[in-house]
């Protein structure tokens, strides 16, 4: 019998495609558990796959924080059902733009699929799935979920529009804004390119989305042109998922989503219930 309390776990990179197996199980009066699991994936030079991030959890788990993965919330939370029903508090943090830069392997690889943590498209119908599949956990008091709920396109309208004082477009097209922000930025408001410019790659994509732009004191009234454009429409959005949360989960007491308007965009916006 172990008789740990508290454990904290930094990444590794398991050789035999599982990270603890059953080994947490043995930890049988362990109350409060940090993963960082950035390396719940690996490339076997065809393409990504997820591992298996463990096979039990110790029923006496209350709290398990989870930091830097990309694999689905979905795993974690069956396993979190299955062996630790009286968890009460869970936190579910990814890999994101924000914290990894230079960007790992899996983003450089997928520049395309960050609006699966940030985007304000079908929130209520997220949040309702996701009360369903913690149903369950009927003791469960805190939440953080690893999603940003605001636009997606609000990473390239701070970076290249807001940058040069200038308001963004409802749609942006990457490769010609990029473009022109790198090569010709007083024709931003340009639908074309100039002659001569080539439209920007998906490396240049990449580099822009996890450039390392320290905004250690952001906040809502950091950038005019991000509270105009979209604190309105996250705020909406973390309101109507966070009561849909609550209707379906009454035990929470608190739950948190990630913050754009925080300190370097890594902070969280707290609802208390």
């Amino acid at each position: 019998m172990l008789w740990y309390r508290e454990l904290r776990c930094f990444d590794q990179s398991p050789s035999d495609g599982q990270y603890y197996g059953d080994l947490l199980n043995a930890l049988n009066q362990l109350h409060t558990l940090f993963l960082d699991l950035h390396s719940d994936i690996h490339y076997n030079g065809r393409r990504f796959a997820y591992r298996d991030v463990f096979v039990s959890l110790p029923s006496s788990l209350r709290r398990l924080e989870i930091r830097n993965a990309h694999g689905p919330d979905v795993k974690i939370i069956a396993a979190v059902k299955r062996y630790c029903p009286d968890l009460q508090e869970l936190r579910l943090g990814r890999c994101n733009m924000f914290n990894r830069s230079p960007p790992c392997k899996f983003w450089r690889s997928f520049p395309f699929e960050h609006d699966s943590y940030i985007s304000n498209d079908g929130t209520d119908e997220y949040a309702s799935s996701l009360a369903q599949e913690l149903a369950p956990l009927r003791s469960l008091k805190t939440l953080e979920v690893g999603i940003y709920l605001i636009p997606t396109s609000v990473v390239l309208a701070h970076r290249i529009y807001h940058a040069h004082e200038l308001s963004a477009p409802e749609d942006i097209n990457w490769q010609l804004a990029i473009s022109l922000a790198r090569n010709a930025p007083g024709d931003l408001g340009s639908e074309v390119l100039p002659a001569g410019l080539e439209p920007a790659s998906a490396d240049e994509l990449v580099d822009i989305l996890h450039q390392p732009t320290p905004e250690s004191d952001f906040n809502p009234e950091s950038c005019l042109f991000c509270r105009s454009e979209f604190l309105q429409a996250s705020v909406d959005a973390e309101l109507s998922a966070t009561q849909t949360l609550k209707n379906l989960l009454p035990s929470l007491n608190e739950v948190q989503w990630q913050g754009w308007f925080t300190p370097n965009h890594l902070g969280v916006s707290a609802y208390s219930l």
